[in-house]
């Protein structure tokens, strides 16, 4: 199945990644693994190659702002999803100066996030060869 959408997801919250993995695998994504912080993302990157990284803004440590340029480094096709309560025009126009695809708000509804879900699917699978 090497044409699967795959995925990695990274927030500091077991519950939020939780949340997401369930979700993604409900909508037919490969999740390649999960991280609870930016580092640990990185090291994700340096094994696998996903179309989605879902990644959370605030993390301990570096943020997820800051590791944006090393994850487009190593997954330089994948698109990064950020995840945060905080909505503020600052952080959302930092997020994606640094490259990020989208934005979605913490708490999640989930039939948006299903929805935003299956819109990155069908956007990756359009451009897959």
């Amino acid at each position: 199945m090497e044409d699967a959408i795959t995925a990695i997801v990274v927030d500091d919250s077991t519950a939020v990644r939780r949340i997401l993995i369930k979700l993604l695998t409900e909508a037919g994504v490969t999740l390649q693994g999960e991280a609870g912080t930016a580092e640990a993302a990185v090291d994700l990157c340096k094994e696998n190659t996903p179309d989605l990284i879902f990644l959370d803004v605030m993390m301990p440590g570096i943020s997820g702002i800051d590791v944006i340029p090393a994850l487009h480094e190593l997954s330089p096709m994948a698109k990064i999803i950020m995840l945060t309560s905080v909505s503020e025009r600052d952080t959302v126009l930092k997020a994606h100066e640094a490259g990020a695809h989208n934005y979605l708000l913490k708490p999640f509804d989930v039939n948006n996030l299903k929805r935003q879900i299956q819109k990155l699917c069908t956007q990756i699978e359009e451009g897959k060869p």
